[in-house]
Formats: C-alpha cells, structure tokens, sequence
C-alpha cells in the first residue's frame, strides 16, 4: 500500500467527493455525508473534512470505505482509479517500425518523432520530481516504468548504488532511487534532482545528439523547444564536445552541384568555420557554458615493447611476399608468392581502382594498356591536381562550363575511389617509413638491446561522441551540484562570445577549450 502524505489529502478528498456522488447516480439512491457517515460510524463533520482534505482516516474505516465504493484502499489513498493504459500508443517511437504507420506525404516524420522525444523526456522529469517527493501512484509508477524501459537506462553508478545483483534493470533503478533519497533527504530539491540523475541516461533513441541535432539547432524552432528542456550540464556536454569534433561534415560539396548552388542561393556562400562559429554561439545563447571539468585531458603515456614485436609488424607491412591467386585454363585456382616491392603492389591492390578513378572505364577487355601511364602517374604525385580533377570530370561527362567548386561538387560525391587514392598513398608512406625503421631496430638488436620506449598522448575522454558522453557522465557522477555549478566559468563563455567573431575555429580551440597535457 503507498503512503498517503499530507500534500495528497485535497485530491484524495476531492475522489473519495466524486466516488459518492457517482455512487448516487449509479444506484439511484441517496448518498450524502450524513449516510456515508452513517455507514462507516463516523460524524457528518468527520466526511465534510475527509472530502474537503482537511483529515485522513484510519485503514479500519478506510476498509469500509473501499467496500462501499468498489475501490482499493490503494487507490483511495492515491486519489486515482488504477487504468490500464496503453503507453505505447501514447510514446509511439517506443516501436522503432513507428514511422511506417504515417503517411510520410503528409506527415512531417521529422516533426512528429521531435515532438515525442519532448514529451518523453519532459514527462520522465516530472515523475522523476514527483518521486523525490513522495511514492508514485500506480497509475504513475505503471508510465515511469514504460518510459524507463523503452528510452532510458542505468549508470555503473546506479549498479554500485543499489548494492543488490538484480535481472530486472528497472529494479536496480528504483532500489538506487531508494537508497539515495534516503541519503539526501536534507538537501534542497536541485541538489536532489542532480543526484538522482546520476542514476540514468537516455537510450540513442531520445539523447541530443551532437551529430544530428546540433547542426539543425539554429534553424530549427522544434529543436531548440527540446534544447531548452534537455539539462545544462547537457548543454554543457555539448558544448564540450566542440573540443575534439565538429556536429557535420565541413564537405557540403559531398552533396553536388545542384545541392551546393541551391544551399548558397538560400544561405549564401556556404563557409565552414563561419556556420561552426553560429552554432557554438547558438548553444551558448540557448544556456549551455563552457565547463573545464568536462574537457577530455591528454596525458603522456611511456610504454615498454619489445624490438622483435616491433621487426614481426614492419615485415609484415613492409617485406612480406603478396600471395597471388590465379585461375589457369581448367579452372584450377594456383597460388603465388611474388615480392613486397612498390610496382607489385601498385598492380596487385591499387592499380584497378585508379584505372576506373582515371579512366572511368569498367570494360576491362584491355585493362593493361594504361598501365605503365598510370604507375608513373600514382608514384609521380602526392595528390591529385586540378588538371586531373578536369580530365576525371570530362570522362564522366560532367558539365564543367560552370563554376570549379559546382563541378568539382558533382565530381565527388562518388568520393570513395578520391579517397582511395589517400589511403593508397598514406600506405606507401607508411611502408617507406617502415623500411628505414626495419634497419634502425635491426642495428639495436645486434646491438643487445631487446626493448625500446614508446611516447605517446593518450586522450582521457575519447574524441567520438559516444565515449565522450561516457565520459563526462563519469565526471558528473563523481561532482556534488554546488561542485558542477563553480565549474561553469560564465565570464570565460561570455569571453567567447564577444571574441568569435576575430577567431578561427582552430584558435578557439586552442583558447577556450584546450587542456594541458598530464
């Protein structure tokens, strides 16, 4: 049975009022305070001051009451009748096929899924509240649990918490809701709010997401409702994330040329730093602040290995023989060892991917008569020039009488054969390094040593948005609330703001959102 507080007594009067008088239509019959009264063998007076909120009455009457009017001692006391309802149908997005029910013609997906996460995540606050104050009716505990298990779930913290190895994900929670209100009781009620929300975080079905959310925010009236509801050290986690990432790809080209003509046509000239800049502003001004505790710190980290590790991945990346398979007249497939050099590598895993970027040419019926053009060409050059960006264009029969940066946007947005050039390269780089170092480490080994000492920066945080989440999450949990408001510096975010304008985005990194190294 939940515990009825003082604060419940009005509503519990103003149902146990309503009981009475639905009793009285129902049957027909006359149900004032006097019979009701009369009834359970109290005075007029007694159910004057039930229904009017001013007293409550001991389990014996209240037992007789539940009789006469059908209901649990349970839900008098919660002032509420126990429903059955469908929670999914309220919280739709908790199906992820959701989308396939609407019309997408005439229903805008987007707005709808928007406004769902604002419901979600403003009713789970709520009830959240509500339980620091006082126990959840059932009604209540039944749409806490619906919106736990579908959108939210438990920290470490919230495991170490609970102190109990349960199955059940939900019972951890409310075991940990349990023993931590008891441990704060004395605290005011943002200081309550903040510990409980140590306990949880939301599924990537509802979280702000730095990626996809963040981009649209100045643009977007529906996302800035959610922004404003989403918690401040939120806004700051986002905020933080400016550290090491960007929320979209700086390559609008990727798009094409019609894509970009169209989006400068709307916007102006499309330039990268300039959007990065409007949006770290528009997290500002929406209430987000800079926070030094949530910043990814590097560390240098010194690590012992051994030299013959080092030689067994230089061979293999720099000396071992390429196996070859062959398929001869019969169908047999023979196997061949040939030599780790430049010019077989090129032939053996560059060579036909930089036929097709050149050449654009999937008849392979006389694929080798461009060979020794395109060899020379890939170890002749570091990138690919303009000159060649035209060639590659012309041959794909790319309109190019128009500005450079429309027909270089229509050539790439088949980017992946351009991006294969890089890797291919980076790779011979790569190689040519390691055979230098082959002889380095070989003379050390000669020499008796058998270990050598790594130096690296090891980044305490991560730089992709899920282990940076992870990691401020963990920050917060270990900060009390007063802690977490002196780590929002306000002056250095109001700094940043009247600064924007003259800094690029490397340097307001460098200045407001670097971290020495440890």
């Amino acid at each position: 049975m939940q515990g009825g507080s003082i604060m419940n007594k009005i509503k519990i009067g103003n149902y146990l009022k309503d009981l009475r008088i639905k009793l009285e239509k129902k049957s027909g019959k006359k149900y004032t305070q006097y019979e009701i009264a009369k009834k359970i063998k109290v005075t007029e007076n007694t159910i004057s001051e039930l229904e009017n909120g001013k007293i409550l009455l001991s389990v014996e009457k209240l037992q007789k009451l539940s009789k006469i009017y059908g209901r649990t001692i349970d839900e008098i006391l919660e002032g509420e009748d126990k429903k059955q309802i469908k929670y999914d149908e309220i919280y739709y997005i908790s199906n992820p096929k959701w989308a396939s029910s609407y019309d997408y013609k005439t229903n805008n997906l987007y707005q709808l899924r928007n406004e769902q996460i604002k419901l979600i995540t403003c009713r789970f606050k709520e009830l959240i509240k509500i339980r620091l104050e006082r126990f959840l009716t059932h009604n209540e505990e039944d749409e806490f649990r619906f919106l736990f298990e579908h959108f939210y779930k438990i920290t470490d913290y919230a495991k170490n918490k609970a102190g109990k190895d349960f199955k059940d994900d939900y019972l951890i929670f409310k075991r940990a809701i349990i023993q931590l209100i008891c441990e704060i009781s004395t605290k005011h009620k943002d200081e309550k709010y903040w510990e409980i929300r140590k306990l949880y975080s939301e599924s990537d079905v509802i979280k702000f997401s730095f990626w996809s959310d963040v981009c649209d925010l100045k643009n977007n009236l529906i996302l800035q409702d959610r922004f404003k509801e989403i918690d401040d050290w939120q806004k700051d986690m986002l905020l933080a994330m400016y550290q090491n990432m960007t929320p979209f790809n700086n390559e609008l080209n990727k798009y094409g040329g019609k894509y970009l003509e169209s989006y400068e046509k709307e916007n102006g000239e499309y330039n990268f730093e300039l959007e990065q800049k409007k949006l770290i502003c528009e997290l500002i001004n929406h209430g987000a602040c800079i926070n030094k505790k949530f910043l990814n710190v590097k560390r240098k980290v010194f690590e012992k290995k051994r030299i013959i590790d080092k030689l067994e991945e230089l061979y293999e990346l720099c000396l071992k023989p390429m196996e070859v398979s062959i398929s001869s007249e019969n169908g047999k497939v023979e196997t061949y060892y040939i030599e780790n050099n430049k010019r077989n590598r090129f032939l053996n895993n560059y060579y036909f991917d930089l036929l097709l970027l050149l050449k654009g040419n999937n008849n392979y019926d006389n694929y080798y008569e461009d060979l020794e053009e395109i060899y020379n060409w890939f170890i002749n050059n570091e990138e690919i020039t303009e000159e060649v960006f035209l060639k590659i264009a012309e041959n794909r029969k790319i309109n190019t009488n128009r500005e450079k940066k429309y027909w270089m946007a229509d050539l790439l947005t088949n980017s992946y054969l351009f991006e294969k050039f890089k890797k291919n390269k980076e790779n011979e780089r790569k190689i040519e390094k390691g055979i230098k170092e082959i002889e380095i480490f070989e003379n050390k080994l000669h020499s008796g040593e058998k270990e050598y000492i790594v130096e690296k920066e090891e980044i305490i945080g991560g730089s992709d948005e899920k282990t940076i989440r992870s990691y401020i999450e963990y920050c917060k949990s270990q900060m009390s609330y007063s802690d977490y408001l002196q780590s929002r510096d306000t002056g250095l975010t109001q700094t940043l703001l009247d600064e924007i304008d003259e800094l690029s985005l490397e340097q307001i990194r460098e200045k407001y959102f670097k971290v020495e190294c440890l």
